[in-house]
């Protein structure tokens, strides 16, 4: 009996196993009894040494994820540009919360799960909600936004512009320049642009050349953009060009999830369910 055996049947002789006389033929060594079972030692230990392997890579994966998330969940909380009298409320909102009160709402809950699915499964393109004030679109672009499994952030057209424009003239330390958004715009997988339209004075249904100016790298530095807006694509078109409207609907044909339009049910906000 080699070395092997010899150490193996005292080991097991001192638990109260024994050597059987039966040869595993994957190793070609003699199987023991322990408590009444018979199993090849080497066997039983590349089982046991894969129980391990495969637990640690499970912690590790969940580990992975849990850092993953605390990641992403950071950036749209600390990145996105909101009022900060609704950043609290704004960042409340999810799916768990919202509650829809017309059919076409309920549809345009199950479109919006159904865009973010395909989002996670790495689909690009752009999408638009559009709907009268109040109907639930930001609620519903923030919801997409807490379901996605990358860098998400949400931008308030209208307080990104007030930003930028006291960037005018502002001392060299102003954070809030062009070169900081389009910086923010690159760190992002997915961006929602909350309320276009509402950003700036539109004069004779025509935004300036500077609004359209500064909107555009939004859509062009970004794979995947939500807009939400009171606007009509044509209205879109008036306003800002056709070129913009061209960057708004990028993508949305790619599939039938990509259109999100709200033309019935009460504004939430005095006193509906979403906002």
């Amino acid at each position: 009996m080699n070395g092997f055996q010899d150490a193996l049947k005292r080991a097991f002789k001192k638990h109260g196993g024994t050597i059987t006389q039966d040869i595993c033929p994957k190793h070609n060594c003699n199987k023991i009894t322990v408590n009444g079972n018979e199993v090849c030692p080497q066997c039983k230990k590349e089982h046991d040494d894969m129980a391990i392997t495969q637990k640690f890579y499970k912690d590790e994966a969940e580990y992975k994820k849990r850092i993953h998330n605390k990641i992403i969940t950071e950036f749209l909380q600390t990145k996105s540009i909101m009022p900060k009298n609704l950043k609290n409320s704004l960042l409340d909102m999810s799916f768990d919360n919202y509650y829809p009160n017309t059919q076409e709402q309920v549809k345009n809950v199950h479109m919006a799960k159904n865009l973010i699915a395909e989002y996670n499964d790495g689909a690009e393109g752009n999408a638009f909600i559009q709907g009268k004030v109040g109907r639930g679109k930001t609620h519903l672009a923030m919801s997409m936004l807490k379901e996605f499994d990358g860098k998400g952030l949400f931008i308030s057209l209208a307080e990104m512009f007030s930003l930028l424009n006291a960037s005018v003239g502002a001392s060299r330390d102003y954070p809030y320049t062009k070169e900081y958004f389009n910086n923010l715009l690159d760190q992002a997988d997915l961006v929602v642009l909350d309320d276009l339209g509402a950003e700036a004075a539109i004069k004779d249904g025509r935004a300036s050349g500077t609004t359209i100016q500064r909107l555009r790298p939004f859509y062009e530095r970004s794979k995947r953009v939500i807009t939400t807006s009171n606007l009509v694509p044509a209205e879109i078109e008036s306003a800002y060009t056709s070129r913009v409207r061209s960057l708004v609907f990028s993508g949305t044909k790619n599939s039938e999830n990509r259109i999100l339009r709200f033309t019935d049910g009460n504004d939430y906000r005095l006193g509906g369910h979403a906002s």
